[in-house]
């Protein structure tokens, strides 16, 4: 959901295949759970400290998109954490 990039080239090759593809860090690293905002510090060790779009800038601007997915969440009468999952559900 964070970063769409595969969806263009890579996911139609894959289906074409019958290759599966499994996402790395759906959550965006935890920031769709609405766990983290422009103020969330981390550790030292962290690497979203050297991530861009974890800067707290970019966590400013991207709090729309965790603001839509708890929205979405909240009608589903589900945390932000199940989103993901049901996107690719028959259910969505």
């Amino acid at each position: 959901m964070f970063c769409r990039g595969p969806e263009a080239e890579l996911l139609p090759t894959l289906e074409e295949l019958d290759i599966g593809f499994v996402s790395f860090s759906p959550l965006g690293a935890g920031f769709l759970t609405g766990k983290i905002d422009e103020n969330t510090k981390f550790d030292p060790t962290d690497f979203r400290n050297i991530v861009p779009r974890f800067s707290s800038e970019a966590r400013k601007a991207n709090m729309a998109l965790v603001d839509l997915v708890k929205a979405v969440a909240e009608r589903k009468g589900a945390t932000p954490a199940h989103i993901p999952k049901w996107m690719n559900s028959p259910e969505w």
